[in-house]
């Protein structure tokens, strides 16, 4: 998936369920970026039992570049 955003000084991932994540990723230039998103892993997912909140299953990978 790739996507337009506008990003202040750093970009910070959430859950589904709005929870912040722990790590923030610092940006070097504010403003408008282009990002492309990856997920591997899914096919483990389904075995996991609906409301999981199972960790390391999923791998995501998130590319930024100033737009």
């Amino acid at each position: 998936m790739n996507l337009t955003c506008d990003l202040a000084a750093e970009a910070r991932l959430q859950t589904v369920t709005a929870a912040p994540g722990n790590h923030t990723l610092p940006l070097p230039h504010p403003g408008a970026h282009q990002a492309r998103v990856h997920v591997g892993n899914q096919d483990h997912t389904a075995e996991l039992g609906e409301g999981s909140f199972e960790a390391g299953v999923e791998h995501w990978l998130i590319q930024l570049w100033p737009a």
